[in-house]
């Protein structure tokens, strides 16, 4: 199974902890590092993956990230982050790692979207649950039934029309409204 892991709502601590739990799930995995444009992460993980019997890919490309999301069975994200929007626009459910807002984190499991590690030392037992045949049937059909692909290009057509009506101010006025 292929898993992405964007590399944001990891600190360098956790790091380590994450390649354990990996190391603990019982599916064999693919794990593609998405480290943008962070390359003492990559660096990282390049040293340390093999450690835990890890081979981690490695991804920084915006367009080829995306793809990359697509393809995945679960894209592990922050919940704030901007990957979010993007890896579900791939089609890819969710596993979502300490969020900040557990409301919405349960908001999110409970419509089939996305799993939740509350805490990253909950990363295997989540994966596990997350990537039996029947999760990932619901979070795929979840993410299909909500349209989100089609629904973030028009958003995304929406404001580049904006943009293409409003130029960008003259330079030194103030910015907003």
């Amino acid at each position: 199974q292929v898993l992405v892991i964007t590399f944001a709502p990891l600190s360098d601590a956790d790091l380590s902890a994450t390649l354990t739990q990996l190391e603990l799930v019982k599916r064999a995995l693919l794990v593609v590092f998405d480290v943008e444009d962070d390359l003492d992460a990559a660096r990282s993980i390049r040293v340390v993956a093999p450690r835990f019997g890890l081979t981690a890919a490695l991804v920084r490309d915006r367009e080829y990230a995306r793809a990359v999301y697509g393809a995945a069975d679960r894209v592990v994200v922050r919940l704030e982050g901007p990957e979010t929007p993007a890896a579900l626009a791939s089609g890819a459910p969710l596993v979502v790692i300490r969020p900040k807002n557990a409301e919405v984190a349960r908001a999110l499991a409970g419509s089939g979207l996305a799993a939740v590690a509350e805490t990253v030392s909950m990363l295997a037992v989540t994966l596990d649950a997350a990537l039996t045949p029947s999760a990932l049937e619901r979070g795929r059909g979840a993410v299909a039934a909500r349209a989100i692909a089609s629904s973030i290009a028009r958003v995304e057509v929406a404001i580049e029309a904006a943009r293409a009506r409003h130029p960008r101010p003259a330079p030194g006025l103030p910015r907003g409204g």
